[in-house]
């Protein structure tokens, strides 16, 4: 049954043990062999995932993925892009939104975006008012406020990274 759940479920652990073993590996060709085929695991989870619970979860294993990879910029690209573009309110979407705003947040602090962190904080502090990250977001947000009032690193963008308004229903900032 090539396009049913099963198959998904087989894709993303299959990613995920390639990139695993790709990690761990200290000859670069074998690395990028594991890694390659996790990435193909991941294309074909993509090819039949209908449900966008799914959807959303493939994203986070492809940040995943990547940070395994050592590629943070294609990591973050990806969660940020979750936390732009996917429902925050959808029930089943949640979790995934909650893991890509931990994972991808750190990121962008590390690349010294603090606009961008200011304005995902903001979104978070006020969808997740209880969330797991509450502590680490209004640290981070500080931190920005700081590093911006201070002159310390770039304001990101343009003006800020947010949900987009009307995008899946996302929430406006």
């Amino acid at each position: 049954y090539p396009t049913s759940a099963y198959t998904v479920e087989a894709c993303f652990a299959s990613a995920k043990a390639y990139a695993d073993i790709g990690s761990k590996l200290t000859d670069e060709k074998a690395k990028i062999l594991e890694f390659n085929k996790a990435v193909k695991a991941m294309n074909r989870a993509r090819q039949v995932i209908r449900d966008p619970e799914q959807a959303v979860r493939a994203d986070v294993q492809l940040g995943e993925v990547q940070l395994l990879m050592g590629n943070k910029e294609g990591a973050a690209a990806t969660y940020i892009r979750m936390l732009m573009f996917r429902d925050w309110n959808d029930a089943k979407t949640r979790p995934y939104i909650d893991q890509a705003f931990g994972k991808g947040v750190p990121l962008l602090v590390e690349k010294e975006l603090y606009e961008d962190v200011m304005s995902l904080c903001d979104s978070y502090l006020k969808i997740f008012p209880n969330g797991r990250l509450v502590n680490d977001a209004r640290k981070w947000r500080g931190a920005a406020q700081v590093k911006l009032a201070t002159g310390g690193g770039t304001g990101g963008g343009g003006g800020g990274i947010a949900p987009v308004e009307g995008s899946s229903g996302t929430v406006p900032v």
